[in-house]
């Protein structure tokens, strides 16, 4: 069964569409070189003849999401978020991105704005798994010394140092992946994020103060260097391992250069997000780290 048959590249679409009346296209013979720039591309369809009559139907057009989702033939589907094998669990999240997105410009003119408050809806979404995340790492931090205690006392036998160890996370009632699991939920989200700002047409010549397209780099670097520059303050205030102190600078470093030639739209997203995370650090840390007395 061939509903639909064509060709795409980041943007658009050349589709040949089965009848809206009748059965679908019955065979399809293709020929070209889909990877040059100008293809060529021969396509050879079998499709019912009525009164000599062979009816066909063509999309020429941008991968609007709208535009195909009201077609109801299925090409929103064209535009799959992710690499193959990871595109069962990135796609949907993509897609309701995408969705969620257009939704708020509907109201808000400015795609940059729409970007800044979706990262703040996101952020609130995901504060309770924050929150459960700091006071996990909070509680192992303050187990630490009992932890080293137990690692001293048994060092000649591992299994009674593990058991031990877990005895006291039993006892305590501390999950030591508490700190790692609820930053590991969002992901999905921020892969599907990378995929969406890159190949969305949305997006495309779309500009924003400085920016003058979201779906490429910022000429200035003006937001990577921010983006650097915010997960290094976030990084300084957690951190509380000295052997750890080295990956406090390496890693904004690292991910500096890694965001410069990507979608500015996407770098906007994380510099904003990573403001709120260090915000709510920040509270965070005047809520639970209580000083301890003098007595």
């Amino acid at each position: 069964r061939i509903d639909w048959a064509g060709l795409r590249n980041k943007y658009f679409l050349a589709m040949v569409l089965s009848p809206e009346e009748g059965p679908p296209l019955s065979a399809l013979t293709m020929k070209g070189q889909a990877t040059d720039s100008l293809p060529v591309f021969q396509m050879g369809v079998a499709v019912p003849v009525s009164a000599g009559v062979a009816v066909q139907r063509l999309f020429l057009g941008p991968q609007e999401y709208g535009r195909l989702s009201t077609l109801n033939e299925g090409l929103d589907q064209v535009n799959q978020y992710g690499w193959s094998w990871i595109r069962w669990m990135i796609s949907p999240f993509g897609k309701l991105i995408v969705v969620i997105m257009l939704w708020l410009h509907r109201y808000i003119p400015s795609y940059g704005l729409v970007i800044v408050v979706f990262a703040v809806l996101v952020r609130i979404v995901t504060w309770p798994l924050t929150t459960k995340s700091y006071r996990s790492i909070r509680a192992m931090q303050e187990l630490q010394p009992e932890i080293q205690a137990i690692r001293e006392r048994h060092k000649q036998d591992p299994q009674r140092m593990q058991q031990e160890t877990m005895r006291l996370y039993r006892e305590r009632k501390v999950n030591p992946l508490g700190g790692c699991l609820p930053n590991l939920l969002p992901m999905p989200v921020l892969f599907a994020l990378f995929f969406v700002f890159q190949s969305t047409i949305e997006f495309r010549g779309q500009d924003f103060l400085w920016l003058p397209d979201r779906s490429q780099a910022d000429p200035l670097y003006v937001l990577p260097v921010f983006l650097g520059l915010s997960m290094l303050a976030s990084s300084k205030m957690t951190a509380s391992d000295p052997r750890m102190a080295a990956m406090t600078y390496v890693m904004p470093i690292v991910l500096t250069f890694v965001f410069l030639n990507l979608a500015a739209g996407l770098v906007l997203y994380y510099a904003i997000s990573n403001i709120l995370t260090f915000a709510q650090q920040w509270w965070l840390k005047l809520k639970f780290d209580v000083p301890p007395t003098e007595e």
